[in-house]
């Protein structure tokens, strides 16, 4: 079926298409409302070196998070700050909506914690929770190698942080395109099967075709020779009526007399 002719359909039973996409917007714009807007805010900090380097020839023991740069330090507070036991303490300090730090993939000692949820509050107190546990891991990390002078230990300083989350509604456009797309098949299906019905119910109304509408096969005339073409002096007798050996009809044929010709 080329589009010309499903259109033709289609316009046909617009009575049919016209309720059913109605119904179909309203239904998809009242799903869309319920659906609540997804939150994002987040927050950027930066690793420091230690205000006073350890004196290695002194005696002074090395900080070990410093051996790779601060790069190694960033990998390692991310890492404890998926800790199970680090997870449970934040969820209880107030950080309840989801969250991730992210490190640029250029190696620099920057930490950004994304937090997205679908309350702006919830945000904005998970950012500030996880921003604060973040510093406080790594103070820990660094007193649990020996390293406890605050001078020697790598520090993090905020470079910003979101004060208003900003609210997104791709979750709710998507769902609006996905109803609407499902509605607009629905309508147009509903045309097509009523078409379909309709003409189902037309070939049951039209009558059958009597049988002696086909033709009668005894009505056909046979005959089992041809006449041949008359002579000018020959005379036509009567035509006689000949039943043929297969008893399906009765044929005509004349027989033809031959009159001497004259000496």
């Amino acid at each position: 079926m080329d589009f010309v002719t499903s259109l033709k359909v289609v316009l046909r039973h617009w009575y049919l298409v016209v309720p059913a996409l109605l119904l179909s917007v309203a239904g998809a714009f009242f799903v869309v409302q319920s659906v609540s807007p997804s939150f994002r805010a987040s927050g950027t900090q930066v690793l420091l070196t230690p205000q006073v380097l350890p004196d290695i020839e002194a005696g002074d023991s090395p900080n070990p998070l410093l051996e790779g740069g601060l790069t190694t330090a960033g990998d390692v507070i991310v890492a404890r700050m998926t800790d199970p036991p680090v997870l449970d303490q934040l969820e209880d300090d107030g950080a309840t909506a989801s969250w991730e730090i992210q490190q640029p993939p250029t190696r620099t000692p920057l930490l950004v914690t994304v937090v997205t949820g679908g309350s702006e509050a919830d945000v904005l107190k998970t950012l500030d929770v996880v921003m604060t546990g973040i510093g406080d891991e790594l103070i820990g990390s660094q007193v649990a190698v020996g390293v406890e002078e605050p001078e020697n230990q790598i520090r993090t300083r905020q470079i910003r942080k979101d004060v208003e989350a900003q609210a997104g509604y791709g979750s709710r456009t998507r769902a609006l395109l996905a109803l609407l797309a499902l509605g607009i098949a629905f309508s147009i299906s509903l045309a097509f099967i009523a078409d379909a019905v309709r003409t189902n119910r037309r070939k049951r109304r039209e009558p059958a075709r009597p049988a002696d509408e086909l033709g009668d096969l005894d009505d056909v005339l046979v005959t089992d020779e041809l006449t041949p073409r008359r002579a000018a002096d020959d005379t036509e007798a009567p035509a006689e009526p000949v039943a043929l050996d297969d008893g399906l009809a009765v044929g005509w044929h004349r027989t033809r007399s031959q009159t001497p010709r004259a000496q």
